[in-house]
């Protein structure tokens, strides 16, 4: 799982009718302009970042020039530190589709902050060891999950985990698919959860059951409060 921030950036032109584009600044040009030169970064970022967004509002009638458009962005990298680095270069390209139109720009960042996962060595071999126990296997998949999580920020406070298991889908779709919306509905996806469900609940007793890695996994608990100051 990735670390992710987001923000959201609005410029804000001078509209008019399109019968006199001359006495206008086109908010919705800004967004055209900022997207091809974030398309253009995207070969200079290193493997593995991603740089997301979306337009949320670009005008509301073809004959109208806009004078309010709003983007949407999210970044994901391995760390959050990372994150902000790439944002110092994202940024410059939302700044130039606004000095390229005489537009306005503001940022505000989004509170959907997702800090990177710190899975527990404890915790991971114990629920794979239990999965595998009800049929599940773990493959070295070429694609590496790039999602992001709350449950980060929760990892990097107190031990945890974040597993994943599969099933079966057509080989182009992925999450987020018609297809993927339909097998988890299905008869796949009752056994995803009844398998996941069952393996937690096992690695749940098997922590229950070992003084050794009880007494470390609130050791760590403890320590990571008391540098947090709670």
């Amino acid at each position: 799982m990735r670390a992710s921030r987001s923000w959201r950036i609005t410029y804000t032109g001078r509209g008019g009718h399109a019968s006199r584009p001359w006495s206008a600044l086109n908010a919705a040009d800004a967004t055209v302009l900022a997207q091809t030169a974030v398309g253009l970064l995207r070969q200079q970022l290193r493997d593995g970042i991603r740089v997301h967004h979306m337009v949320r509002e670009a005008g509301a009638a073809v004959n109208v020039i806009a004078d309010h458009a709003v983007v949407d962005c999210m970044i994901r990298c391995d760390t959050i530190a990372e994150v902000d680095e790439v944002w110092e270069r994202v940024r410059p390209c939302f700044d130039a589709g606004a000095v390229a139109t005489g537009t306005g720009v503001e940022y505000v960042p989004l509170p959907s902050v997702y800090r990177e996962f710190r899975h527990d060595p404890d915790l991971a071999p114990l629920f794979q060891k239990n999965a595998e126990a009800v049929g599940r296997t773990f493959p070295d998949y070429p694609d590496k999950m790039f999602g992001s999580t709350d449950m980060g920020n929760v990892s990097l406070r107190i031990p945890g985990i974040h597993p994943m298991l599969s099933f079966d889908l057509p080989p182009e779709a992925g999450n987020h698919t018609a297809a993927f919306a339909a097998a988890a509905g299905g008869p796949e996806g009752d056994r995803f959860v009844r398998d996941a469900g069952l393996a937690m609940a096992l690695t749940f007793a098997d922590v229950a059951r070992s003084e050794p890695v009880r007494t470390r996994l609130l050791t760590r608990s403890t320590e990571t409060d008391a540098v947090s100051g709670n």
